[in-house]
């Protein structure tokens, strides 16, 4: 059986998910709508959603190593079992 993912890790994913949600739609956006300044030459709205994009690849694979080393830890590959 695969370990758990402790509760408080669980808590942190989901507030950081919550604020990627809203930090690219409607009331996060509103905030940082505008054109300049350009950063690396896209508009200042196109770069923080891009940044945000970017943020939620590096926690996934984030939660992915930390759930792979927890199931490599407990002798559970997710294979599997052979014969099948």
């Amino acid at each position: 059986m695969t370990p758990r993912m402790p509760t408080g890790e669980r808590l942190a994913i989901a507030a950081f998910f919550a604020a990627y949600v809203a930090a690219v739609t409607w009331p996060g956006l509103t905030l940082v709508n505008r054109v300049h300044p350009l950063v690396l030459g896209l508009p200042f709205v196109m770069a923080w959603i891009a940044a945000w994009l970017v943020a939620a690849g590096l926690v996934l694979w984030g939660v992915d190593r930390r759930a792979r080393a927890r199931r490599h830890a407990s002798g559970d590959d997710g294979a599997a079992p052979a014969g099948r």
